[in-house]
């Protein structure tokens, strides 16, 4: 498996697109891509993201502040207000 970096003009870049996806994905390559000679850009593999685990998640919303009671009862009015106001959409099957 190669992992190499290379330059390219910005144009032979459009006309190769495809190709040089497979490239960076198969070979792991790396291309700057050249215009008027100066790098503008790069095209490159991902880094891989860690794993987020449901287990992360539940952490990550016990850390997020928390509504006090009265916040808490004035939001469940204002969603009941909001659920009155919604109509339910027209059904022409219902009898």
């Amino acid at each position: 498996m190669q992992n190499t970096d290379f330059k390219i003009s910005v144009t032979k870049a459009v006309r190769t697109f495809s190709e040089l996806v497979n490239c960076v994905y198969y070979k792991k390559n790396r291309y700057l891509l050249v215009k008027g000679n100066k790098t503008v850009a790069s095209l490159e593999p991902l880094t891989a993201s860690p794993e987020f685990k449901v287990s992360d998640f539940l952490e990550l919303l016990k850390s997020l502040p928390h509504l006090k009671d009265q916040e808490a009862k004035s939001f469940q009015r204002d969603l009941k207000k909001a659920k009155k106001g919604l109509k339910s959409p027209h059904n022409p099957w219902a009898i």
